[in-house]
């Protein structure tokens, strides 16, 4: 007779607490390991959901990578139309000093209707093309209700918190300068109450822990912050050149917006041309970290060469320039993500990815208003010093597209001079932005992507 079979014991999976990290040496299963020896059925007798490999194919496929595409192209398209108008609209409003604001003002939509009715039509081509696509549901469904839910997953607080910090901060930016004194009581008002609260808002962030709005946990990870430092200083780059090329056109080189939207074309087929190619030369070579050095520096080189624009530049050299500042944003456009991706666990991706969309936006935020105090402090500067006889008030009231019409012609090439150093000081900003992104890309990490993990005994 046969002795007894002896049964293999279960090993129950641990999960991993918050102080707590798995060794990677270690045999025994976590949260995020799948044992072997576990039931992969429910009760019913079916298999989980999380373990069915479900994939969209086929024209589906097709279908929602041309809605996400085409979505991507009118929100770019949206963005260029605001920036295209700043000039005009600075000269409506008489406002030149709030450059700074008009990129979160969404009530820019009626001073350009002609977005709306390009976004209505193909907007809802791709809802319906998305409707058509049953993509699989990979969420794990609760009980808990939905008030629950907001109150536990939501950090509310902190947003309370982190928003007046950001309002002061950029109210200080705004009137430092130009409104109130830097040494007035306002703004260094403005500036320790921002300071405070930020002090507040980390605190808190520290106490809640996971739950926080931004992860102290997450964001200390070294690949993690300095990935979303390096996507902040890249947009910044971005940002001033989408904000600041129009004004040169439009003031110093006197193009109608329609112009000034087709000279924004070199850097913009640059960046495209160049993340296409950085994505395949990554998927090739397998290491992200050169592509993101490399653009800190490229980046750096062309915003110095676009502090030389002036109202004489040639078009060969302003359009080159801007070939050259585009590639340099398309070759680094895709690293930091890329670095999130790779040396996040699957558990924590979608919020250290989180933190770092929020960090380009709220960093473009922030040094778009530092471009614009550098901007209208050398301009006025530049005014009051080539036409003394003249208000430079009264000139920088008129709008960027409002100079011819206070200024005579007597008086214009100085005005005009006067407004394109104003540009090529808002540029020495994107010179600093890329020798900063030069920098905090080397702590990205250096991993190959190609590299898969080993398979265990037994898998095969």
């Amino acid at each position: 007779m046969g002795s007894p079979s002896m049964e293999k014991p279960r090993v129950e999976p641990q999960p991993i607490l918050n102080d707590e990290k798995p060794d990677p040496g270690s045999s025994s299963p976590t949260l995020y390991d799948k044992d072997e020896n576990a039931d992969t059925t429910t009760p019913e007798g079916t298999v989980p959901k999380d373990d069915v490999e479900e994939y969209v194919s086929g024209w589906k496929l097709i279908s929602l990578m041309i809605s996400i595409t085409v979505a991507a192209f009118l929100m770019l398209l949206d963005m260029s139309i605001i920036t295209t108008a700043i000039p005009r609209i600075t000269e409506q409003f008489h406002s030149l000093d709030d450059i700074g604001w008009y990129g979160s003002a969404y009530n820019l939509a009626s001073l350009c209707p002609e977005s709306f009715y390009i976004n209505l039509p193909i907007g809802a081509v791709c809802a319906v093309l998305i409707l058509l696509v049953n993509i699989p549901d990979r969420v794990v469904h609760t009980d808990e209700p939905i008030l629950t839910t907001l109150r536990t997953k939501l950090d509310l607080i902190g947003f309370v918190i982190f928003a007046p910090c950001t309002v002061m901060f950029l109210l200080a930016l705004q009137w430092g300068g130009l409104d109130y004194s830097w040494d007035s009581a306002t703004v260094i008002g403005l500036f320790c109450g921002g300071g405070v609260t930020l002090i507040i808002f980390v605190f808190w962030e520290r106490r809640v822990g996971d739950a926080a709005m931004i992860p102290l946990l997450v964001v200390r990870k070294r690949e993690v912050w300095t990935s979303c430092l390096t996507m902040l200083f890249l947009f910044t780059s971005v940002f001033i050149s989408s904000y600041y090329f129009p004004i040169y056109f439009q003031s110093v080189k006197s193009d109608t917006p329609f112009q000034s939207g087709v000279n924004l074309l070199p850097s913009i087929l640059g960046q495209i041309v160049a993340a296409i190619s950085c994505g395949l030369l990554i998927q090739r070579v397998g290491f992200y970290l050169p592509f993101g050095v490399l653009s800190g520096v490229v980046i750096a080189i062309a915003s110095g060469l676009l502090t030389t624009l002036a109202p004489h530049t040639s078009t060969a050299k302003w359009a080159g320039y801007q070939i050259l500042i585009g590639f340099g944003r398309g070759i680094g456009m895709q690293t930091p993500i890329l670095a999130i991706q790779a040396n996040t666990p699957p558990e924590i991706t979608s919020v250290a990815t989180a933190v770092l969309v929020f960090s380009q936006t709220f960093g473009g935020a922030v040094f778009i208003s530092i471009a614009n105090v550098i901007f209208n402090n050398k301009l006025k500067d530049e005014l009051t010093a080539r036409l003394p006889h003249l208000d430079a008030d009264t000139i920088i009231n008129a709008g960027a597209t409002g100079v011819t019409k206070v200024v005579s012609s007597k008086d214009l090439p100085g005005a005009l001079a006067a407004y394109a150093k104003g540009v090529d000081s808002a540029f020495y900003l994107s010179v600093a932005a890329g020798c900063i992104m030069f920098v905090t890309a080397w702590g990205m990490g250096w991993k190959d992507l190609r590299k898969k993990a080993p398979v265990k005994e037994g898998d095969a």
